[in-house]
């Protein structure tokens, strides 16, 4: 659970002082999709702190990492059986919507370099997620 929450913290420091691509929200997407726990409680955290060092309107990216989890898990077993295939359109209108949220702009081009940008982070939790094994990484 500490490395998650120090991977969330480390996106997000990046994500505020860096570059101006969402590296949160791939984040909770991958975490979601691998985990077989529900992430609520991890997902709200990851935005609270994304909204403390990014500046933005406290509790508005608490509520999207919330209403995308919440998605993932209804629809769990479609992103299980085919992940990279439903992940990309997901994570690219995802990060539409996100930006349109937070920056108060619908920028397909921007959504786009987003999508690519956060397919790295993406694969990198998805292996980590599997060095390390579910059983030796405990989410809640």
């Amino acid at each position: 659970m500490t490395l998650i929450i120090i991977l969330i913290i480390l996106t997000s420091l990046i994500e505020s002082t860096i570059v101006p691509f969402p590296l949160t929200l791939p984040v909770v997407l991958a975490l979601s999709i691998v985990s077989e726990r529900q992430l609520f409680l991890l997902a709200f955290l990851s935005g609270i702190i994304s909204d403390l060092l990014t500046g933005n309107s406290l509790g508005l990216t608490s509520v999207y990492f919330l209403i995308i989890s919440l998605l993932i898990f209804l629809y769990r077993k479609k992103f299980r059986s085919q992940a990279f295939l439903y992940l990309l359109p997901f994570t690219f209108i995802s990060v539409l919507i996100y930006n349109f949220l937070v920056y108060m702009e619908l920028d397909i081009l921007f959504s786009f370099f987003s999508t690519i940008i956060s397919v790295p982070f993406i694969i990198i939790v998805f292996i980590f997620w599997e060095k390390t094994g579910s059983s030796k990484l405990k989410v809640a």
